[in-house]
């Protein structure tokens, strides 16, 4: 599985709202997926793995320590209004990347945990484009 293929694995469990799996049977596939995404030098689990763990159970601050792990110096926000209660959440990256993008979901730390996963799945579509 490449990166670009477990980020979109990763997006497409969150979104569809499956919760992180804390099974003996299938919590090591999710951490596998997590580290696969978000690798480190010092297996088994790198710190952003463990950030993005956390926000899939529910954490914004685990949410913003991976932002700052994985896409440091990014702009984040996440909004609520009358018309709309459902949090969305943002993270853009107006340097180089020109990269921005906007998810929604009923947790504010999982639609922050969607818009980084969407980002970085950007981000290797560029990368890919380049090579």
């Amino acid at each position: 599985m490449t990166r670009l293929e477990g980020l979109r694995a990763l997006h497409a469990a969150v979104k569809d709202g499956r919760a992180i799996d804390q099974s003996a049977t299938t919590f090591g596939a999710d951490l596998e997926l997590l580290w696969h995404c978000f690798p480190t030098k010092t297996p088994p689990v790198s710190d952003a793995a463990r950030h993005a763990r956390f926000a899939w159970g529910g954490s914004v601050d685990a949410a913003l320590a991976l932002l700052a792990a994985t896409l440091p110096g990014w702009e984040w926000g996440i909004t609520v209004n009358a018309e709309e209660p459902t949090p969305t959440a943002f993270v853009a990256g107006w340097g180089d990347t020109g990269i921005g993008k906007c998810e929604t979901h009923p947790d504010p730390a999982t639609a922050l945990l969607l818009a980084i996963i969407a980002a970085r799945i950007a981000q290797e579509e560029a990368k890919r484009r380049t090579d």
